[in-house]
């Protein structure tokens, strides 16, 4: 594990925060194209500039409530129970403003079973990459690294 020992000798802590949004909007948009094709069989809809929009504010919205009350805090030890009911809060969330966007905006082209599809796709993805990335963060520091060294003074 010569590439952990390098590794620890840098702080990437600061960086967490924006490589776990951009890995969510990457599984995000990835599921946006996985729900068009169970639907539609083909990606031609995804063209549609309702679809855009609708999937452009999907991003935005998704991003700003991972930035709202530091959503993507490092926390040493967290059950899963804890990340499964953060993540289902902010995924109904996110469905109950894509849907009154989706209403207000008056967009018919949209499908609602690829909207369902999509939640269930993307729920599935974030719950399995929170997952993996808890346990490879286990073993990680399993191996040693990734601890931080405080003095308590006093």
């Amino acid at each position: 594990m010569k590439i952990l020992q390098e590794l620890s000798q840098y702080r990437f802590s600061r960086y967490f925060k924006l490589l776990f949004v951009v890995w969510d909007v990457l599984l995000l948009n990835f599921a946006i194209v996985l729900s068009a094709l169970i639907r539609f069989g083909s990606l031609d809809r995804l063209f549609q500039k309702e679809v855009q929009t609708i999937s452009l504010l999907a991003n935005l919205i998704w991003i700003g409530l991972l930035l709202y009350k530091d959503s993507f805090r490092i926390i040493r030890i967290e059950p899963i129970e804890s990340i499964l009911k953060r993540t289902i809060k902010k995924v109904i969330i996110h469905a109950a403003l894509t849907a009154i966007f989706v209403f207000f905006l008056k967009y018919s082209e949209i499908s609602r079973l690829r909207l369902v599809y999509f939640y269930c796709f993307f729920f599935g993805l974030l719950m399995v990459s929170r997952y993996l990335s808890m346990k490879i963060l286990k073993g990680i520091r399993a191996k040693g690294y990734n601890f931080r060294k405080f003095i308590i003074v006093g």
